[in-house]
């Protein structure tokens, strides 16, 4: 793991008007500003639309949209990494590391090494030692034995672990279901507590498979809801593990560049939290879309029923957080106006029946119809 500190030092020892000029021609065209044709392999740049800002060190192409701030093309960032990233094809911790070494700047030595070490042998030893009746409940949820390894899912006596890890795949800490009852008032699952390398408000699981190959981050809200839609086939979906959606969690999802889908439940509970969340990434300039299941179902329920086709029920079902708010409205204004509606049908059939004159009680039929759509 790359501190912080580290990151900073490096990224203020590299000058992105040099980084850029090994790939293209730059021209100075005002104060700290250069311009050039987009040096991307993939952009056919016949015009200088390429420019690179001295002062606050960043880049953007105005043809290709990379490195635009608020673009909806997929995008890696504006910073010297990025930069090496959209040229290279490489990771971003790979992008860092190169620089580094570029400007002379030794990695520094892990500090939490050995906890990183004890995590990893606590995950092995659960791995190893799980019990036949666990296994079987894992594969009635539609896991199989290299489900279990991929994942490294264990047991520790009481209850199924699932390892917490890091973008690196280093085990950060543990989510445990509760397989054995012991009490009946301690929570279903049980997450880590905070350490020096873990910290719930900030963790999404299944973040070490998230790739480029996605526009979008689909989250959800607990392991297994990750771990079988990835198995056949779900691309970039996490879990927030239960505990609440804070800002650390839209910083991490901005830094993505993908627009989020939150698969969760539509019950009035889940919509709350969905709004909240929804709402909470539009102050950052996110927007969300939304995939609200089934009652009574999760993404693992999901999965397991349409198994390959899983990616394609997500696509199709998802849609922008402002359309589930207008159907809501519609919702609540068919409502009102079937409760109008029967409230009136005694009064309007009376006066309906009323009309002597079938001629005109024909032509008020049709009106009423035409203007409360009810046929009498």
């Amino acid at each position: 793991m790359l501190s912080q500190n580290f990151i900073d030092e490096v990224k203020a020892a590299v000058d992105i008007v040099k980084l850029a000029q090994r790939h293209t021609e730059l021209k100075k065209v005002g104060d700290g500003i250069w311009q050039g044709q987009c040096p991307h392999p993939h952009h056919n740049d016949g015009t200088p639309s390429f420019t690179v800002w001295e002062k606050s060190q960043s880049w953007a192409c105005m043809g290709c949209h990379s490195g635009k701030k608020n673009s909806k093309h997929k995008n890696y960032g504006s910073d010297c990494f990025a930069f090496l990233q959209w040229m290279e094809g490489i990771g971003w911790k790979q992008a860092i590391l190169k620089l580094a070494k570029e400007v002379g700047i030794e990695p520094e030595q892990d500090q939490h090494a050995e906890v990183y070490d004890h995590k990893r042998r606590l995950a092995i030893s659960y791995h190893r030692n799980m019990p036949p009746q666990v296994y079987q409940y894992l594969q009635s949820r539609g896991l199989d034995r290299h489900d279990l390894d991929d994942w490294s899912i264990g047991f520790d006596g009481l209850r199924i672990t699932f390892p917490l890890f890091d973008r690196y795949r280093k085990v950060l800490g543990f989510s445990k279901r509760k397989f054995i009852e012991t009490d009946e008032s301690a929570p279903k699952y049980k997450n880590s507590s905070n350490s020096n390398v873990f910290n719930k408000s900030c963790y999404l699981y299944g973040t070490h498979l998230v790739t480029d190959d996605c526009d979008e981050i689909r989250i959800t809200e607990g392991a297994m809801d990750v771990i079988v839609p990835k198995k056949y086939g779900v691309q970039n979906i996490v879990a927030t593990l239960g505990t609440s959606f804070t800002e650390h969690h839209v910083a991490l999802i901005k830094n993505m560049n993908k627009i989020p889908v939150f698969c969760m439940d539509g019950d009035p509970a889940g919509l709350k939290s969905i709004k909240k969340s929804v709402d909470m990434l539009a102050e950052a300039g996110v927007y969300s879309k939304v995939l609200l299941l089934p009652d009574g179902k999760d993404m693992t329920d999901i999965a397991n029923e349409y198994k390959e086709l899983t990616e394609d029920y997500i696509q199709d079902h998802a849609i922008t957080y402002a359309q589930l708010m207008i159907q809501e409205v519609i919702t609540q204004y068919d409502s009102k106006v079937n409760e109008i509606k029967l409230r009136l049908f005694p009064t309007v059939k009376q006066v309906l029946q009323s009309i002597k004159n079938g001629d005109e009680r024909k032509v008020m039929q049709d009106y009423v119809y035409e203007k409360m759509g009810l046929k009498l």
